[in-house]
């Protein structure tokens, strides 16, 4: 396959590097928690604390990357660099202490590892001990528990708009 001027090499993989690179260089993450631990309805009351505490931390966030916007357009010292680095880690680690204080006050609590383990873990999954040794059950049973958790996950945001995983 070859790109065209006006194919992909000139409008879809520009807009897609400029969209990672602003990701990356974001003073906040947008990610949105799960709340796998919580059943539907307590979910659905947690993303909206989720949301609240985001917007009243929003200004805050929106300041910081202004400032970083600002250094970038320099060639900002290490001190500098620093300096955001430090801010923005106390500002998340603030927005996330406020998150799980208001979780509780609504009678939710957050596994410790949620806001301090943002390392990938095995996930244990229960068709090994429902299919009792059937292999070929077994792995139905995996594909149905694994294709559940995917439906489950929220949509991605990618450059032209966001999708469900699959």
């Amino acid at each position: 396959m070859t790109c065209r001027p006006g194919g992909n090499s000139d409008f879809f993989l520009p807009a897609r590097k400029n969209f990672l690179l602003a990701q990356l260089n974001s003073a906040r993450c947008t990610c949105v928690r799960r709340f796998g631990f919580l059943d539907a309805v307590k979910r659905r009351v947690a993303l909206d604390i989720e949301t609240k505490v985001q917007r009243e931390f929003s200004a805050r966030f929106e300041e910081l990357e202004k400032r970083l916007a600002r250094i970038q357009t320099t060639t900002p010292t290490a001190e500098e660099v620093s300096e955001l680095a430090r801010e923005r880690n106390q500002l998340v680690s603030e927005r996330d202490k406020t998150l799980s204080a208001e979780l509780l006050r609504n009678g939710k609590t957050l596994p410790e590892d949620e806001l301090l383990n943002l390392k990938p873990e095995s996930m244990k999954l229960k068709a090994g001990g429902i299919a009792k040794g059937n292999a070929a059950r077994e792995a139905g049973l995996r594909t149905e528990e694994v294709n559940r958790i995917l439906r489950e996950e929220p949509p991605r945001r990618t450059v032209t708009g966001s999708f469900r995983s699959h």
